[in-house]
């Protein structure tokens, strides 16, 4: 797991070799302001068809018991915050249980922790990055209350 700003993204783009151009689809969806929905990379000549895409994604986070852990296995995914704040929780596979079977359509298995787990709190201009190990539950109201929060979820294929 990574947590940065997006002004630090050059420290990460060697980790994949499509990070920069996920990072590229989400300051340009910023700069676009890019409605609800997602978004695919379109040069094929540069990234492969089905490897990059992003969601952009506008919800309002809920309460901790509303929300569930899930992990994936075939995609790494970069969620930035573009306004709003959440909570998004952490912990690694080994201390998981699983919930539910993989469901290698949608790329999801959810899972519950039997040890404690780490907070996260992501405001504008923040993002995490999630790997396979990482299962996280993210849109998690903060202490104040629940937020309406604009998200862009980018989700890089693993190699």
């Amino acid at each position: 797991m990574i947590l940065d700003k997006i002004q630090n993204r050059s420290i990460y783009e060697a980790v994949h070799k499509n990070f920069g151009y996920a990072f590229d689809m989400i300051e340009n969806a910023v700069k676009k302001d890019l409605p609800v929905g997602k978004y695919v990379f379109e040069d094929s000549s540069k990234v492969q068809e089905g490897d990059l895409w992003i969601s952009v994604q506008e919800y309002e986070t809920k309460p901790r018991e509303e929300k569930k852990f899930e992990g994936h296995q075939k995609y790494i995914d970069i969620q930035f915050i573009v306004s709003g704040k959440e909570v998004m929780e952490v912990s690694d596979l080994t201390r998981m249980t699983e919930k539910s079977d993989y469901d290698a359509a949608k790329d999801v298995q959810f899972f519950n922790p039997k040890a404690d787990t780490t907070k996260l709190i992501l405001q504008a201009g923040d993002w995490a990055i999630f790997f396979p190990e990482d299962i996280h539950m993210p849109g998690v109201s903060p202490e104040e209350g629940n937020v309406a929060v604009k998200k862009i979820v980018a989700k890089v294929k693993i190699l």
